[in-house]
């Protein structure tokens, strides 16, 4: 009699277990883009907090990179902007900072490559929902670029077609990006973003 309580039970649990449905990621992890060298590394935004900008150094490659995020009040609304931890990779070139257009936030990226090497980040902007903390709208291209190419009007220009540019963005669960991940040395050798929910 034990052995067959104990069969039911374990078919009990098993078709409880096989029913519950499974829950989404609470994250989307977008692709790398870039080479296979360098460490990975991270960065994020503090709790309460989306990805609104980017740090890079910049001279003929792109050799670091680093965010800037908005706090994100009770109300949804968007705080003040200000640097999430260190950059990644080396420490050659000059420091420069990108930030989306206000009332936007980072969405995706739009990376551009001469060969193996990074030479333009193009920040994805959408609009920011306060009351669903969700992006939503349009999207705006804010760029940072390497020195032998020039932005007019936030627009890349490449008059000879040398960069290859690629895309990746937040997928139609509309969270915005809060962390950034790259392989670097002593240039940053790929990107990838990650988004999620604040």
């Amino acid at each position: 009699m034990r052995a067959i309580l104990h069969r039911v039970a374990l078919c009990c649990t098993l078709a409880i277990a096989l029913s519950t449905p499974r829950r989404a990621s609470a994250q989307d992890e977008l692709p790398m883009v870039g080479g296979t060298g360098g460490t990975q590394s991270a960065r994020s935004c503090p709790n309460n907090a989306v990805m609104t900008g980017i740090r890079a150094r910049v001279g003929q490659l792109v050799d670091a990179v680093g965010i800037r995020c908005r706090t994100i009040a009770a109300s949804g609304t968007l705080g003040a902007e200000s640097n999430a931890g260190s950059m990644m990779g080396g420490t050659g070139g000059t420091e420069r900072e990108k930030s989306c257009p206000t009332g936007t936030v980072v969405a995706g990226q739009k990376l551009g490559r001469l060969g193996p090497a990074i030479v333009s980040i193009g920040l994805l902007c959408r609009g920011w929902n306060a009351s669903t903390r969700s992006t939503s709208g349009s999207t705006a291209v804010a760029y940072i670029a390497t020195s032998q190419f020039v932005i007019s009007g936030g627009i890349l220009k490449d008059p000879e077609n040398l960069i290859a540019e690629q895309s990746t963005s937040c997928p139609s669960s509309q969270r915005p990006v809060r962390t950034i991940r790259a392989r670097t040395g002593l240039v940053v050798d790929a990107m990838g973003l990650t988004c999620s929910a604040p």
